[in-house]
């Protein structure tokens, strides 16, 4: 994501307050100890996210799988981060970048959906605003030089990876990415998505190429042209 610097600054303000996660709130405190010093005790003010081993990984990622070489560094990091809050933040970002600070803000213009008989909506509805709890398990974002890199994470435990499932959000975070006005301002908007889990013990997990746990697969890449 390359875009204006204030649209990047009104970005990353605007995922903290959205976060409203308690779990995310939860572990980042039992597994970071967020919340021990005075200073970590505000959300706005974080500035630890990951932990060490798994932000170098994931810069190892950015590095080689995305192309961005300069120094990486995360400023937002959020688990299960629901996909409307994602898009909310997107589209303040575009439409009043002052916000919060701002009262006024621009309403979301939405078309209604049809439903199709005899078929799921789950296969047809890829609105970007549903008012469900549908996320990605974790939501991490990068500043690298002028740039933003948005990456998000799927992960599995014993079960596997379901590709209807990942393509539904692929699809939902190109809408997002369009109906928020931040495609046009992007150099490179297609959504990516990184996967990651724990080797099953049953065989049904996919997502690590002989047996390395640490890697980070590209699972696809949406169509559009930018």
């Amino acid at each position: 994501m390359t875009a204006t610097h204030e649209m990047k600054g009104a970005l990353l303000r605007n995922l903290k307050p959205l976060n409203a996660k308690e779990r995310d709130h939860l572990m980042r405190d039992a597994y970071l100890g967020i919340g021990s010093a005075e200073v970590d005790i505000d959300h706005g003010k974080t500035t630890r996210f990951l932990s060490a081993e798994f932000d170098k990984r994931l810069k190892e990622h950015i590095r080689h799988e995305l192309k961005l070489t300069g120094e990486a560094r995360c400023v937002f990091a959020g688990m299960d981060y629901h996909l409307d809050w994602i898009f909310a933040a997107l589209w303040m970002a575009t439409q009043n970048p002052a916000w919060p600070y701002s009262a006024d803000s621009t309403p979301v213009k939405m078309a209604d959906h049809t439903r199709v008989e005899n078929l799921d909506s789950m296969y047809t509805d890829f609105r970007p605003v549903m008012g469900i709890q549908e996320d990605i398990d974790l939501l991490a974002v990068y500043e690298v030089d002028d740039t933003l890199a948005i990456v998000f994470i799927e992960a599995k435990g014993s079960a596997a990876f379901d590709r209807v499932q990942l393509a539904r959000k692929l699809i939902r975070l190109d809408r997002i990415l369009v109906d928020s006005g931040i495609a046009k301002n992007c150099a490179n908007s297609l959504p990516y998505i990184g996967r990651a889990g724990v080797a099953s013990t049953v065989g049904h997990d996919r997502c690590f190429s002989n047996g390395d746990k640490s890697s980070f697969q590209c699972l696809g890449r949406s169509r559009r042209a930018v």
